[in-house]
C-alpha cells in the first residue's frame, strides 16, 4: 500500500462512518507517520513472526531505520529481567540482518 491508497481508504472509511478522524495502526501506520519507524520495528521484532522480520529487513534495507537507532529501542523495550534473552536474541538479529545488507 502507498501512502496515497491509504490516504484514499481513509477518506473513503470517513465518508462510510461518516466520521472525521480514524485511528491507524499496525504496519500501514508508518504510511501516515502515525509511529516512529524504529518504534514501529521494534515492535514488529518483539512478534518476530516471518511477516515482521520481512518488514522490518525491508525498513532497514531501504535505510528508513538505522541498526544503531533500532538497538536502543529494542533495549528500551525490557520492563522486566526475564526479557533480557529476548533483547539479546532481537539485537542478534538486527546486527546479523545489517550486516547482510551492507555485504
Amino acid at each position: 500500500m502507498t501512502r496515497a491508497e491509504l490516504e484514499h481508504a481513509i477518506r473513503a472509511a470517513c465518508d462510510l462512518a461518516g466520521d472525521t478522524e480514524v485511528i491507524v495502526f499496525g504496519s500501514q501506520a508508518i504510511l501516515g507517520w502515525c509511529v516512529e519507524a524504529h518504534d514501529l520495528a521494534a515492535s514488529k521484532l518483539v512478534a518476530f513472526r516471518e511477516k515482521d522480520r520481512d518488514f522490518v529487513r525491508t525498513l532497514l534495507a531501504e535505510m528508513l531505520v538505522k541498526p544503531t537507532k533500532l538497538r536502543t529501542r529494542i533495549r528500551q523495550l525490557r520492563p522486566t529481567p526475564d526479557d533480557v534473552e529476548r533483547e539479546a536474541r532481537l539485537i542478534r538479529w538486527v546486527d546479523r540482518t545489517a550486516r547482510e545488507l551492507s555485504a
